[in-house]
């Protein structure tokens, strides 16, 4: 996959907005309480070259308490 961790900030709702770094992209980040990774052309993420990474990947959201990464269904899991 090509995304990197990054840091938080708190928003009104309370829930920190998550920050990422997709690296090899020029610098683009991804600002959101919740975004997706995958090789479909809807995810926030998109992965290319890795037949590896499913379609639907994962689903990144921040909570108040903390960040919950759920696997999307996909057919090699996610660590």
């Amino acid at each position: 996959a090509a995304a990197g961790g990054g840091g938080a900030s708190a928003d009104a709702a309370g829930a920190p907005k998550v920050r990422i770094e997709v690296r090899q992209t020029a610098g683009r980040t991804v600002v959101s309480e919740a975004f997706t990774v995958g090789r479909a052309p809807e995810c926030d993420v998109q992965t290319s070259g890795d037949g590896t990474v499913s379609r639907l990947q994962l689903l990144v959201v921040s909570l108040p308490g903390g960040i919950v990464v759920v696997d999307g269904w996909s057919s090699g899991g996610t660590r």
